[in-house]
């Protein structure tokens, strides 16, 4: 008689913060089927401080009763709880707008006030809201703010007093990341942190938080950030008259801005590379780059930078020839180099100013960086200009290692037969891979040496 096989429970024997950290990542109708295993997962299920309500089984909201089931027991499943602190919670609010036509009609044309007291819950860490037009007001101040909040990300919301909120999260003590995106209402941005590491502010060109330009004179409106431990910036937007305050642990920037009606343009422009100039890897697209490395004007050394970033719309143009030596001679320790299009930015077809600049060009700038550069990825689309960069890399380049270069299908073999006529001194090894154009049928790549 063949023995039967017993299963081992081997999860129920972990550690109670390990096991936890496991469940985190499962939605909350996964955990359920996890704590029929035994009494101690059981109890994991309902200890566990992180709680995940963003997926629900489609049998469970098929139908309004069904998601009244679902709320029922999901009360049920919290009353059991008791007083367990919950550290990390993520909730997909599906009920809205789907009761009754009537209220779903209400909330199309009205906002539904967010609760401000969430934020003064002493064990919360970590909060992530995606709401639809809510409306956020920052708790009061009538009590010492006691908020341990670590992360605060923020999404389509409307936030009533620009100046309480960017109060508000000045004293969150703690707080390390602060992402805004598709906010209504800010007007003015003062924000005030010794401990914030990372911020990201970013929305579409069609919100107006794009430009922060709510209403009236656009010079009325400002961008104040004092963070001297911040490491990480994303700024996509308008310059703005802004003041930006010592990040001497910056590390990591990508910037994507338009100059509208900024004053005293010049000085703005030297300014912000003053404060970024201990950045190690930067993200400049094309337009930014045009604007911050333009003729005339002698940039701040960002002699840490070893990766550079420059995404572009089509092609390398004379334009933006001009402003990449400009940028280079403020890179002598570049390493890593990407030119290549932009997925976000909408695609233009090259003109006639792609064909200006030869590969003598560049050698007669005397960049310092050429000799320590190791990586490049360039993108070729329309016109000489991208190629003869390459060219010149390729030939002047004694450290390099690697490079990529991307080209549309009817161009590689021929681009790939100049290349390899030119002079070189190093060894790299070269990558050419066809790309099909934007908005054509899709299909794989090809790479080949």
């Amino acid at each position: 008689m063949a023995k039967a096989q017993v299963a081992v429970d081997r999860f129920s024997a972990l550690p109670p913060d390990v096991a936890h950290h496991i469940l985190s990542f499962l939605p909350i109708a996964y955990v359920t089927r996890v704590s029929c295993v035994s009494k101690r997962c059981q109890w994991l299920h309902l200890s566990n401080p992180t709680l995940n309500f963003n997926s629900f089984p489609y049998e469970s909201i098929l139908t309004f009763h069904k998601r009244l089931e679902l709320f029922d027991s999901l009360h049920r499943f919290l009353t059991h709880r008791g007083n367990i602190k919950i550290v990390m919670l993520k909730s997909l609010l599906f009920f809205f707008g789907t009761v009754m036509p009537k209220f779903g009609q209400i909330l199309q044309d009205s906002h539904i006030e967010f609760p401000s007291c969430v934020f003064l819950c002493e064990s919360l860490k970590y909060s992530t809201l995606d709401m639809n037009s809510a409306i956020l007001t920052a708790p009061s101040f009538s009590t010492p703010p006691t908020s341990k909040l670590v992360s605060l990300s923020l999404r389509n919301v409307i936030v009533e007093d620009d100046e309480g909120f960017c109060k508000w999260v000045s004293c969150c003590r703690f707080i390390k990341k602060l992402g805004l995106e598709r906010i209504y209402g800010l007007e003015k941005i003062a924000i005030k942190s010794s401990s914030l590491e990372s911020l990201s502010i970013q929305c579409p060109p069609f919100f107006d938080i794009n430009r922060l330009e709510i209403s009236g004179d656009i010079n009325r409106y400002s961008l104040n950030i004092s963070a001297s431990n911040l490491k990480y910036l994303k700024w996509d937007g308008n310059m703005l008259n802004h003041h930006l305050g010592e990040m001497n642990c910056l590390e990591e920037a990508e910037i994507s801005l338009t100059f509208h009606g900024v004053n005293h343009l010049d000085i703005v422009c030297e300014q912000f590379l003053h404060r970024i100039r201990s950045v190690k890897v930067l993200t400049l697209d094309q337009e930014t780059a045009k604007t911050l490395f333009r003729e005339g004007l002698t940039p701040a050394p960002l002699d840490n930078v070893w990766y550079l970033h420059i995404p572009i719309r089509s092609s390398i143009d004379d334009n933006l020839v001009q402003a990449m030596v400009s940028l280079f001679r403020a890179v002598p320790n570049l390493t890593t180099l990407n030119v290549s299009l932009s997925l976000e930015l909408p695609f233009h077809v090259g003109g006639n100013n792609v064909f200006g600049f030869n590969r003598g060009y560049w050698a007669f700038q005397g960049l310092d960086f050429i000799s320590r550069l190791k990586k490049v990825t360039i993108e070729l689309t329309y016109g000489w200009n991208g190629f003869e960069l390459a060219r010149f890399m390729y030939e002047h380049a004694r450290n390099l290692k690697n490079m990529f270069v991307i080209t549309l299908p009817n161009q590689a073999s021929m681009m790939r037969g100049e290349l390899w006529r030119t002079n070189r001194i190093s060894n790299a090894r070269v990558v050419f891979r066809g790309k099909r154009p934007r908005g054509a049928p899709s299909g794989s790549c090809l790479s080949y040496v």
